[in-house]
């Protein structure tokens, strides 16, 4: 088949034949704007799926986060009782020691040195989480640039669809097909 496409019109002398495989003709647009106005329109509708795609990945993200700081904030609940029985053990080792009760200060020694183990224990889980969370918020600073720059390229495509469809109405004629016999 053959295709015509004109914007202004059609003038000929025979547009087909009855042996001639059929014809189509286009007149009165601008067959680049509707092509170009389709390619936008496609681009578009790609670029709302990678946003959505993105967002849902920002979302882990965040809720990734989110149970990390939970996390953070029970195991420093946690590191601040041991601080807390730790003063306790020195207060009670300063006593036993003034007492002179070796026996007692021993005992205190040792829950010292069981409560310092846990706290440098605790200490390396805070600092893991730590890091692991800023891995996480690490990951949201590209995608977020990547979110802004397809929202700008869709505003982009959006103002151009809309400057040539203006064009094209501005540009709209009393297009005809005209067969002279």
């Amino acid at each position: 088949s053959t295709t015509i496409a004109a914007k202004k019109g059609v003038r000929a002398h025979l547009i087909g034949s009855d042996m001639a495989k059929p014809c189509q003709i286009t007149i009165g647009g601008d067959s680049y704007i509707k092509f170009r106005v389709r390619e936008l329109s496609q681009k578009i509708a790609e670029d709302d799926k990678r946003v959505v795609e993105l967002e849902q990945i920002c979302e882990k993200v965040a809720n990734s986060s989110s149970q990390i700081e939970k996390s953070v904030g029970e195991l420093a609940q946690k590191q601040d009782q041991l601080v807390v029985n730790r003063r306790k053990i020195e207060l009670a080792l300063a006593q036993s020691e003034e007492k002179k009760d070796e026996d007692r200060a021993a005992k205190a020694r040792a829950l010292m040195a069981s409560l310092d183990t846990a706290m440098t224990g605790q200490d390396e889980k805070l600092d893991a989480l730590l890091n692991k969370q800023e891995n996480l918020l690490s990951k949201l600073t590209p995608l977020n640039a990547e979110l802004n720059a397809i929202r700008e390229e869709r505003a982009i495509c959006e103002n151009e669809i809309e400057a040539l469809n203006q064009a094209a109405e501005s540009d709209a004629t009393n297009s005809e097909i005209r067969v002279d016999d």
